[in-house]
């Protein structure tokens, strides 16, 4: 059994297929499926084509699998052509959506804007030890509310799953911008030479703002800042001899403030269910204690590899 996706779109009463995934792996099938045609076989061989995989694997979740007499499956959506999956991660994402009151501020208002970082794809390039720009913005406003109160008006992280790029407006007290220009300057130098080798064009630039009519209040500035310091873009577990093989991991899938309502995503991944589990009561217990309330999203188990297995063999 050979597994793809295909995102498909409705557009009127018609149903797009724009493009697969993994089209490598779509051209591969066919082109097996053409060789075998008039190729005797012991056992029957089945193709299964499955849809909408990157919008909660609706396809395959649907897919009547009584139908298929199979024991044995080859993956070809592995991200890379001429790779097969021998493994696969489960994932579970905690999803915050929540309208927060805006208030009246005054004071100094403060741009934070985050560019320059590689990105990458939170499955295959969590390895690779690049920033992630929600991660970089959250710890600074961590360590600036140590020195001065500050209140959130908004936030945006976009592009691919890491994050390199982030924008942030904050409100410091009145007269207090330039202190908070240099020590948010000064945090960030800190986080960036751990980057050095991996995301070397990292950059971060401090500006006044015009002026916030509205932000969060401080306490919920600071919980709103945790999620982006707390729930971090990481590499959680390796395999111990090949450090490229990633068996645990989390990841901020959506992060922004608009106007005071909240879109927060945050996915944990493991091979093994029982150690994905343990990083969604983690990262739960984060939120029950941030006072956050969420809903589950995506979720789906994993396979570790076999390695006694004689299909991998």
């Amino acid at each position: 059994v050979c597994v793809f996706d295909a995102p498909t779109t409705l557009q009127g009463d018609a149903l797009i297929t724009p493009y697969a995934d993994d089209l490598c792996g779509c051209i591969a099938l066919l082109i097996a499926m053409e060789e075998l045609k008039d190729t005797q076989v012991e056992n029957d061989l089945w193709f299964v084509f499955t849809v909408q995989e990157e919008v909660g694997m609706a396809g395959v979740r649907h897919f009547d699998f009584s139908r298929i007499k199979s024991r044995r499956m080859v993956n070809f959506d592995s991200g890379r052509t001429h790779n097969f999956c021998v493994s696969s991660a489960g994932s579970m994402t905690h999803v915050v959506q929540q309208q927060l009151p805006m208030e009246a501020a005054d004071g100094d208002a403060v741009k934070i804007t985050i560019r320059g970082g590689l990105g990458g794809h939170a499955g295959l390039d969590i390895h690779k030890n690049r920033a992630c720009a929600g991660n970089v913005a959250g710890e600074m406003l961590h360590l600036l509310g140590k020195e001065m109160p500050f209140r959130l008006c908004g936030f945006r992280c976009w592009s691919r799953s890491i994050f390199p790029c982030c924008d942030a407006e904050i409100v410091v007290p009145a007269g207090k911008y330039e202190q908070a220009k240099q020590t948010l300057e000064a945090v960030f130098a800190k986080v960036y030479s751990r980057y050095t080798r991996t995301d070397p064009n990292l950059c971060c630039r401090i500006e006044q703002g015009e002026g916030c009519v509205q932000a969060l209040s401080e306490a919920d500035s600071i919980r709103v800042k945790n999620l982006l310091f707390l729930l971090r873009t990481e590499l959680r577990k390796c395999d111990a001899q090949d450090q490229s093989i990633v068996l645990g991991s989390g990841s901020l899938l959506k992060a922004s403030l608009t106007e005071g309502y909240l879109d927060y995503e945050y996915a944990v991944r493991a091979v093994e269910d029982s150690v994905r589990d343990q990083y969604g009561a983690l990262t739960e217990e984060t939120l029950r204690l941030l006072g956050f309330p969420w809903t589950i999203g995506k979720h789906y188990g994993g396979w570790p590899m076999q390695t006694n297995s004689k299909l991998v063999e």
